[in-house]
């Protein structure tokens, strides 16, 4: 292998070690980027193209070990774009901005429907009328276009609020919001109070800061991730510093194996006085196969969920000819995904259902032209006579997960939606609301599957909403009634709880058995189950 040193506005080339001559990088839009498309979300912020600084693309046997090497990037610009490549080993660095892609401030009052924030010097700002815009040496961002989140934090523990859940909203006069958006935007106006005191009038009524938190509210899109990943094999990313992303930490399409060993995205020290590290998920994985391994990694002080691993159904539109239909990506904020590739199977439902229509062999996926949401799907098999307006169509492309000796510390933990072997260990959550969750929806996120093999075994649940929940968006019939299956649930601790331990719908086949439930009111219920069956609990 030969060996090279690591640079900004670096050519990779295969069978190389990339080694880093100094300790800091600083990465400027005036730097050697590569523009680049992305599927994710059709909210451009920036208002340009998303450009990337380092490129790996069709490329075999790389490694980037940097030796604690820290990237700073000023301006909108994504880190590291690896596509259709195979054994990548990216280890030894830390990311973060000059400036974030948020802004906080110190509640210092609140009352209905307002709050009065302190705005640290961090996070330059200016107010015209009642508009706020959030300003870098590189960029500035007027808050009223798309949507933005806001979530409390409690300063001492790191951990979000427990009593005000997320908003949704944008600042100004008059606001631009984005279409079909997944809860209210609520529509705010600022004031100038001085000093660096905001005063926000409109928040929802379960919106409710208290005095001493800290207000956190993003103001970028998402395709700005960390690491993003594209058809490739055999990824290592290994002993990695997050300290801040604009969307997603790490994000994986239609990739096999992918391995994350002593990742860490938390706010410390090193932050200063931030108090988020991602706006996102940490990781999340579209349409993945071979095995997801996560290791003693650190998910705390993002915005979203710590892991989200999942497929999308795409909605049946026409056929077009025995071969051949037309079909739609109509999840939230994709636009232009590739879903399949040649030779994946695809199972068909009726409707919101999962009542087995038919399973065929990918030949050709492509686009319309001009359009980014329809495509022309030609399978190997001829298609049923059958097929209606509104059937699911499925890929079988899942993944296996195992997570080990991980820790998280957020609103949301772990989002499993894969029907292979799902195994989560030794790990400890502290999260607002659910610590793994198990999802399936056919309405707004398309996110698919059901779960049908999952352990979780030795884990601390500590102070956590919810430690299983399930989430399932669909039709249940007389022929199929459940959606989730397989669950074991073994030897694990759940401290101080606030919600039941196992928070079940639509589920079968399910054992609890040598878990300790310790601090808990005399009141607690630790299970809740709708529509379940085959629950089996020492």
């Amino acid at each position: 292998m030969k060996r090279k040193v690591f640079t900004v506005g670096c050519v990779f080339e295969s069978d190389t070690l990339y080694v880093a001559d100094r300790e800091v990088y600083h990465i400027y839009p005036t730097d050697p980027l590569t523009e680049r498309d992305c599927w994710w979300t059709y909210l451009a912020t920036g208002g340009g193209p998303l450009m990337a600084a380092f490129v790996l693309r069709g490329l075999k046997n790389v490694t980037v070990d940097l030796s604690g090497a820290k990237l700073v990037f000023h301006g909108r610009i994504m880190p590291f774009s690896v596509t259709e490549c195979e054994n990548i080993t990216l280890r030894g660095f830390s990311i973060d901005y000059d400036r974030p892609f948020y802004t906080q401030g110190e509640v210092i009052s609140a009352g209905d429907g307002y709050a009065d924030i302190r705005i640290p010097k961090s996070f330059p700002y200016r107010i015209e009328g009642h508009d706020f815009i959030a300003t870098s040496e590189f960029w500035e961002h007027r808050l009223c276009d798309g949507d933005m989140l806001f979530r409390c934090m409690d300063p001492a523990t790191g951990r979000p609020s427990n009593h005000s859940g997320v908003m949704l909203g944008l600042i100004g006069n008059e606001i631009f919001p984005r279409p079909n958006p997944p809860l209210p935007i609520a529509h705010l106006l600022c004031e100038d109070l001085g000093e660096r005191t905001v005063r926000l009038t409109g928040l929802q009524k379960h919106f409710r800061p208290r005095p001493g938190e800290v207000l956190a509210m993003t103001h970028e899109d998402r395709r700005k991730t960390g690491i993003i990943l594209e058809e490739n094999r055999d990824v290592h990313i290994e002993d990695i510093r997050f300290l801040h992303c604009s969307g997603m930490g790490i994000m994986a399409n239609l990739c096999h194996n992918i391995s994350l060993s002593g990742v860490r995205m938390f706010a410390d020290d090193q932050s200063g006085e931030r108090v988020i590290s991602i706006n996102a998920d940490c990781f999340h994985c579209f349409h993945c196969t071979g095995l997801m391994l996560v290791e003693d990694c650190r998910f705390k002080s993002m915005l979203d969920d710590g892991i989200n691993v999942h497929g999308n159904y795409l909605s049946f539109i026409s056929r077009e000819d025995a071969h051949t239909l037309l079909a739609e990506c109509r999840a939230a904020a994709l636009w232009g995904m590739k879903y399949y590739l040649p030779g994946d199977r695809v199972t068909f439902y009726r409707g919101a259902t999962q009542e087995v229509l038919f399973v065929g062999t990918v030949r050709t996926a492509e686009y319309l032209p001009g359009d980014r949401k329809r495509q022309r799907i030609t399978f190997a098999e001829i298609l049923p006579e059958t097929l209606t307006a509104g059937d699911c169509l499925e890929s079988e492309r899942e993944p296996e997960i195992e997570v080990r000796r991980c820790r998280v510390k957020s609103t949301g933990g772990f989002r499993i939606s894969s029907g292979k072997r799902v195994l989560v260990e030794d790990c400890r959550f502290e999260t607002a609301y659910f610590s793994i969750l198990f999802s399936g929806d056919m309405h707004y996120w398309f996110e698919n599957g059901p779960v049908k093999d999952v352990t979780v075994r030795n884990c601390t649940f500590d102070g956590c909403g919810r430690c299983i929940s399930t989430e399932c968006f669909f039709e249940p019939t007389e022929k199929v009634p459940f959606y989730h299956s397989g669950l074991k649930f073994e030897n694990n601790t759940v401290t101080n709880p606030r919600g039941p331990m196992l928070y079940l719908k639509d589920m079968t086949d399910v054992t609890a058995k040598g878990n300790r439930i310790l601090g808990a009111k005399e009141s607690y219920e630790p299970l809740h189950l709708e529509r379940c069956r085959n629950i089996f609990t020492d």
